[in-house]
């Protein structure tokens, strides 16, 4: 009977997570992208103080992995390597293939560039970080049985998110940029690092030019 008892308890413990999941994860994006024009940072910034004021309240939680500044010190050297070869790669193919685009931001705005390069990953990369890898690889690890299947999941729900730009590049970019950034906190459990890494990438995207991709009508709806 116990047995019993105990199973029923994580049959609802596990159905209980998949429809949370797939509310904050699908429900939100898909109703941001049907209420369109709406200022998606406060969206943002609201679901992600929710999530972590449940993680605080759960006692199981590492709250070192909010931050762990030693996973930076450690890893910094290699993330930076890749950083540079993809930026010099990115930069080439906008420049083969949409010239127009390169430093386009700089030379339209070089005040908006330079406030974005400050702004962007305080107001919307750390608060994405905490929701898509603190959160959700705490939250949800006893619906994956497998390391690969956490990152493929959270990446392809990081991209998804993203069809609140309305084109099929912005989410693309991001489902790549999704698993490098799971792949990053499953190895180091650092929102720190993982924030950092997703700063320079998205500075790198507003600075070559693809910027015009991450838009969705006003500045509070960039992410």
């Amino acid at each position: 009977m116990g047995n019993t008892r105990t199973y029923a308890s994580l049959v609802q413990s596990r159905l209980y997570l998949i429809c949370e999941l797939l509310g904050i994860f699908v429900m939100i994006p898909a109703l941001i992208y049907a209420l369109l024009p709406l200022p998606i940072l406060p969206v943002l910034w609201m679901v992600t103080f929710m999530s972590i004021w449940a993680l605080f309240k759960d006692k199981t939680f590492d709250r070192d992995s909010l931050w762990r500044s030693s996973a930076l010190k450690k890893n910094y050297k290699g993330m930076l390597k890749q950083f540079i070869i993809i930026a010099v790669v990115m930069t080439a193919l906008i420049y083969l293939f949409i010239p127009d685009h390169l430093f386009s931001l700089i030379k339209k705005d070089p005040l908006l560039w330079a406030l974005l390069m400050i702004l962007y990953p305080i107001i919307s990369v750390y608060p994405q970080e905490l929701l898509y890898r603190t959160f959700f690889f705490h939250r949800y690890k006893m619906l994956f049985n497998k390391r690969w299947q956490t990152i493929t999941v959270n990446a392809l729900l990081f991209g998804y998110m993203h069809i609140i730009f309305q084109n099929w590049i912005a989410v693309g970019l991001t489902v790549l940029g999704g698993f490098m950034f799971a792949s990053m906190y499953e190895r180091t459990r650092s929102s720190l690092f993982v924030s950092i890494a997703h700063a320079l990438y998205g500075d790198l995207i507003f600075t070559v030019g693809l910027g015009t991709y991450f838009y969705a009508g006003t500045m509070l709806t960039l992410s």
